[in-house]
Order: C-alpha cells, then structure tokens, then sequence
C-alpha cells in the first residue's frame, strides 16, 4: 500500500487504538494492584489466612485468564473482534464491583471474571490494534498497549500509598476499595468509546467473512479518498491467511509446513516472557523488598513504584525503539541485560546480606531491558506472524505460566531463597537469547504473509485465491448485516 497516496483519519485511528488497548491497562493493572493491597489484606481484610490462600486471591485472576485465553481465538473469529472487546467489557464491569465487597468468595469471583476478560483481551486486542491501524502505523499501534499496560502498572503502584499500613485497633479503612473499585471507571469508559465512537468491525475480519461492503465502509472510516487499493491488500492478506474455503485456521494447521515453524518460534516467547522475572517483579516486589527491613518501613512501596514510574518511561521509549530497531535486535539486548542483573544480584546476595539494599536496587533496573525487549515486542510480534489460533494457545500458555508463578513463586522462594529463583530466571533469559538469534526472523515492514512466507518457503505468489474479487463484491449485503447488531 502507498501510504503517501492515502492518508488516514487520525481521530478514528488513534481513537480505536487507545479504546482497545484499555484493554491492557486493565491487566496491567488488576496484576499489580495485589502488590499495593497485600499488606492491608493480610493484617486488617483477612488476618490469619495462610500464604497460599492469600496468594490465590492473584493467581485466580491468572485462572480466569486461562479460560479467556482458551475461547478468545474462538470467539473473535466467530463473532468478530470489537464485539468480542465490547461484550466482554461488561463481564468485566462485573467483576471489577465484586472485588470491592469486603468477602473473600465475592472478591475471588471477581478477580476470576476480571481474569477471564483479560485472557480474551490477551488474545484479541493485539489483533484487534494490528487490523484497525493503517500499515504504517502498525508497529505503533502493536506496542501502544505494552505504554497502557505498564501505565495500569504504574497507577496501581501509586494507589498503593493511599492504603494505610497501620491501623488502631477496630479501626477500618476503605482505601482498599478505591484501589480494587478503579477498574470500574476504566470498563465504563471503554464501553461507552466502544459504543459511541469506534463502532466499525476491522477490515480484515469482515473481509474474511466475504462481508466485502461492509470491509468497505470499515475502510473508509480509517482512511480518506478512494479506498479500493487498501481492500486489494486487505484481501491479498486473506487470501494467504485461509487455509480453508470457510477462512478458518486449525490447530493441526499450525503443526503444517506453512505454520509450523514460524509457531513453535513464537511459543517460546510466552515462556520466557512469564520466566524472566515478570511475575515475580510486579506481583510481589513489595515481599521481595521487605528482606532484611524492619516491619513498617516504606522502602517496599517506593522502590515499586520506582519499577513501575520506570516501566512506564521505557514502555514509551520501547514504542520508538521497536518502530525504529525492529522486533529481534531489541528482544537480543533487553535479555542479555536481564541474565546480568540476576546475576548481579545473586552475586551480591552472596558475597554479603541477601536484603543488602544494593541487590534491591539492582532489581529495580528490571524494567528497563524487559520493557525493550520481551515486554513491549512480545504482542507484537504475534500479532504480526501467528493466525487467531495460533495467538489464542500462545497466550493460552502464557496465562498457565503466569498461574504457576504467581501461585508458588512464594514457597519455591522460601525453598530455594530469591536469589536462587533469580538465577533459574537468569539461565531461562540466556536460553532465550542464543535460540532466538539463531530462528527468529524480523517482522519489521512485513506483512503476515510475508513472515509466513519467510518461515515456510510458500511464497505469497503461490497461494491462489478462495474466490475472486468480482465474486466476493456480488454477494448480497442480507449476509452482512449480521454484523451490523453493535457494529453500527
């Protein structure tokens, strides 16, 4: 596509990109915002409940993101993306109100359906950005949600002070719910954006439900003047992508010469992204932090809210980084730079007190090689290589991991202390980086298509179409309105 021939509509674009990517606000969010609650819980809310059934109050948010993450591949092909995004919202709206009631049963079922949304979102929304952003605009638009991810980070950090850490006795506080009660603001806002303003299914999904007129009038919603050229594209993309006359990719396509290797590249991101340090970092920094300091010290919450300030400005510095070095060369450095600093730290664990303050600081550095590496280009790059399904069992691994991790980081931790859980992390990032220096392949200026080409050996020319354009455009429009019940 010629970008200097056909302009975009900026407020409509940038509008659709920042109502999806809320999405990942609200993750990064519901994932941290334990971090800020955890004390207040275990002294005041649930005093006398043992680690693992407080810890479960974190890692049910990952449970329900497993079952998102398993229907979201499903669900978007079938109903579309936006609706898919918009619907779900309101399951969300849902269980953001139950974590505010003050009992340990409604706040897990909260957590569970705020999970559940965010493993669809995981799934969607990085498809979601990829297909509504002009080509030019596509890498920004597929880290965009890595700066809003880390943003709900960063403000679930700083709620944290507003939670008090010492009570008199019979004393209550209703910090907590602010904290937990946000993310009501947030689903509101997004459902009301999704209803109001960016009512348009993306191009490519109406195009691979033959819905060629209504691909049209998506298309002209995004860009200016004569859109054809752009639905040529759209529909060359199609074309490669089906692998059936019903447009819809399975799970033993994946394992195909024209999936196969390109698949098994990117589930490896998802593993080392959950194993080098993410989960850790952002959901029990605070734990970490109270090694070796008296009972009551505010140390904990600021260096967190150091890490999440500094995921916040990288995340932003990530977006130029990417758009500007590409996808591989920044994944190469941002992992190399974290098997230092695990490194480091154990070093210094080591050689002297394993609280020692210069171990702390050394993993506040944390953001800045994640935020420019596996954490802004991770979403990215599937987005930009991997079919539905192949991005909904990515993710779908991701979610089980992050469960894992969040649910027994704790007691492996006091098995084999921090430093040793570091280490193990330090030795996934090396692995990380020599195999994907060796198989991956930029995805920079490249289509799907073209990156499936790369990796397979089809070329793009060698794909026939399912049906010619004449055929697709004479189709009656009665098939299009289906759509049409929220999309306008």
């Amino acid at each position: 596509m010629n970008n200097k021939e056909l302009a975009y509509r900026k407020f409509y674009v940038f509008g659709s990109i920042f109502t999806g990517a809320i999405g990942f606000f609200e993750w990064g969010y519901a994932l941290t915002v334990f971090n800020s609650v955890l004390s207040y819980f275990e002294d005041f809310l649930f005093p006398g409940y043992s680690n693992s059934k407080l810890s479960f109050i974190a890692s049910i948010l990952t449970i329900g993101g497993i079952g998102g993450a398993l229907v979201g591949g499903h669900t978007s092909m079938k109903w579309g993306r936006r609706k898919v995004l918009l619907v779900t919202e309101f399951i969300f709206l849902l269980g953001a109100g139950l974590t505010v009631i003050s009992n340990y049963v409604f706040i897990l079922i909260g957590r569970f359906l705020e999970g559940f949304v965010i493993g669809i979102n995981s799934c969607v929304t990085p498809i979601y950005l990829i297909e509504i952003a002009p080509k030019r605009l596509k890498g920004f638009a597929g880290t965009f949600n890595i700066f809003l991810l880390a943003s709900g980070s960063m403000v679930a950090y700083g709620v944290g002070f507003i939670v008090p850490k010492d009570l008199a006795p019979g004393e209550t506080s209703n910090a907590w719910r602010i904290c937990m009660g946000i993310l009501m603001v947030t689903a509101a806002v997004r459902i009301l954006f999704f209803l109001l303003f960016f009512r348009k299914e993306t191009p490519f999904y109406l195009v691979l439900k033959n819905q060629i007129e209504l691909a049209t009038q998506s298309l002209k919603k995004i860009y200016k003047g004569n859109t054809k050229k752009a639905l040529d594209e759209v529909i060359k993309e199609k074309n490669y992508m089906a692998s059936t006359t019903r447009n819809r990719v399975r799970i033993r396509d994946l394992f195909k010469k024209k999936y196969r290797k390109a698949f098994l590249v990117c589930l490896t991101l998802p593993i080392i992204r959950e194993f080098c340090g993410l989960s850790a970092i952002f959901v029990f920094s605070n734990v970490i932090f109270e090694e070796g300091l008296d009972e009551g010290s505010d140390l904990p919450n600021t260096l967190s809210a150091i890490i999440g300030a500094l995921n916040l400005v990288v995340a932003v510095v990530a977006i130029w980084i990417i758009e500007r070095y590409g996808r591989k060369k920044p994944l190469l450095f941002g992992l190399s730079g974290l098997v230092f600093i695990y490194g480091l730290y154990a070093l210094i664990g080591f050689i002297s007190d394993p609280g020692n303050l210069a171990g702390k600081i050394v993993l506040v550095s944390f953001p800045i090689f994640f935020g420019v590496s596996i954490g802004g280009m991770m979403f990215l790059y599937l987005s930009e290589v991997l079919p539905d399904i192949g991005m909904s069992i990515c993710m779908l691994l991701d979610w089980v991991l992050l469960f894992l991790i969040t649910q027994f980081f704790l007691d492996v931790s006091d098995a084999i202390t921090y430093m040793g859980v570091f280490l193990i992390f330090g030795g996934v990032c090396l692995v990380g980086v020599l195999f994907h220096w060796a198989f991956m392949i930029e995805s920079k200026g490249k289509s799907k298509s073209e990156m499936l080409s790369l990796y397979s050996g089809i070329r793009v020319e060698e794909i026939k179409p399912d049906k010619p354009l004449e055929e697709l455009s004479s189709q009656p429009d009665s098939a299009n309105i289906k759509v049409g019940d929220i999309v306008s």
